[in-house]
């Protein structure tokens, strides 16, 4: 949310305006510049999750439960 009050204060400020032939953006245009940038936080998100949860499934797993391990020092 930081990143966005410095391109409003921008974009908002009248002296920008004029400089350089700009009008300030309505909430309803913010609202869609946030919702459509966050997408790619999302989608980044979603690809991770897949592919760690495909990690997982190709990777045998090493570590020994507590159960097994006790039970089998008790036949020892």
């Amino acid at each position: 949310m930081g990143r966005y009050c410095p391109g409003q204060w921008l974009a908002n400020w009248p002296l920008h305006n004029r400089a350089f032939s700009t009008a300030p953006l309505t909430i309803k245009q913010w609202l869609i510049c946030f919702a459509m940038s966050s997408l790619v936080l999302w989608f980044s998100e979603l690809r991770k999750f897949f592919l760690r949860a495909i990690d997982r499934r190709q990777k045998p797993s090493t570590h020994i439960h507590y159960h097994e391990h006790s039970a089998s020092n008790a036949k020892d």
